[in-house]
């Protein structure tokens, strides 16, 4: 119902509260129970609903950290991480430490494409791999490093992980609340 009391006049948006949702969609405005849009008083909506580049921010800094790790040298590199040279034999071809980095940046990239579709999902992936390549690269030029198929194998097995984990139904309602949008599916 319109403010001037004509029933028959388009509803005010600002009586949506009042608006059921079949007669919301016919009639343009939003529903009882909808999301309202972000005020710009509402700070706690406004910081679990940033957009563009904000939202890249935590990967661009995990992939700083990934850069600055990947330029210690080799023997700096092995006192860091003892834990990881206690594997068992038959993990041999697994990085712990390459694992972990790359799903926890895949969690941050997928973060910051800030949809829950299908696409962002292989597109995390790919982001996480292509930049694996380039820091296999990197490596190349650090003195007692190098550049190794198999790191870029559990570089992508752990975006891929983290995809999967995001995936899961009480997982992914959990982390797209966290991120601000609602989950598909």
């Amino acid at each position: 119902m319109s403010r001037s009391g004509d029933v028959s006049a388009r509803p005010d948006p600002a009586d949506a509260a009042a608006v059921p949702a079949a007669d919301a969609a016919k009639n343009g405005v939003q529903a009882a129970g909808d999301a309202a849009p972000v005020q710009a008083g509402d700070a706690a909506a406004a910081g679990r609903r940033r957009s563009g580049p904000l939202r890249w921010l935590p990967a661009a800094i995990w992939m700083g950290g990934i850069f600055w790790m990947s330029s210690r040298t080799g023997s700096e590199i092995d006192g860091l991480f003892p834990f990881a040279e206690r594997l068992p034999d038959w993990m041999g071809g697994l990085d712990f430490g390459h694992v972990v980095a790359y799903y926890i940046l895949g969690l941050l990239v997928l973060f910051g494409f800030g949809k829950p579709s299908p696409s962002a999902k292989w597109l995390t992936v790919a982001v996480c791999t292509l930049y694996g390549a380039t820091d296999e690269f990197h490596q190349l030029f650090v003195d007692g490093r190098s550049a190794e198929w198999h790191d870029l194998a559990n570089d992508s097995a752990g975006a891929c992980l983290a995809v999967l984990t995001v995936s899961l139904p009480p997982v992914r309602r959990r982390f797209w609340a966290c991120a601000g949008k609602r989950p598909m599916g």
